[in-house]
């Protein structure tokens, strides 16, 4: 990880995205599906969220991490006042992990669904995870 967040802190800098303080945390393959299909946590003032990106689909789905694991709108996710800058972060993000897929070292079988898959990812990650806040 120390080296995808060196490389994303240069995208950060280079997008101009000043004020958007979130750090990669993991990131997974999500196998059984088109490729790039994945996930990508990410961390921000304490909090945890995960990015599902799936290959074909314009729609991408942010999950803040916790028992509930409910959908959660980008601009809180990413801390932005407006869905313009929220909608920029968020493209920003999935181009560099569009970039950088082949970096990604675990995987997920979504072979039994991609709900299954996603609760998988989400129990795994709060079982080694504390929240800081």
């Amino acid at each position: 990880m120390p080296n995808l967040n060196r490389l994303w802190a240069d995208c950060v800098r280079d997008a101009e995205l000043h004020g958007t303080a979130i750090a990669i945390t993991n990131t997974t393959k999500l196998r059984s599906l088109r490729e790039p299909s994945y996930m990508a946590e990410f961390e921000r003032d304490g909090e945890r969220y995960h990015l599902y990106r799936f290959a074909g689909d314009p729609e991408r789905e942010l999950r803040e991490l916790n028992a509930a694991y409910a959908l959660v709108a980008p601009m809180r996710a990413f801390g932005v006042p407006d869905a313009g800058s929220a909608a920029f972060v968020l493209s920003t993000l999935v181009d560099f992990m569009d970039r950088h897929f082949e970096a990604i070292r675990t995987s997920v079988d979504c072979l039994h669904g991609v709900d299954r898959a996603m609760r998988y990812i989400r129990d795994v990650r709060l079982a080694q995870w504390t929240p800081t806040s």
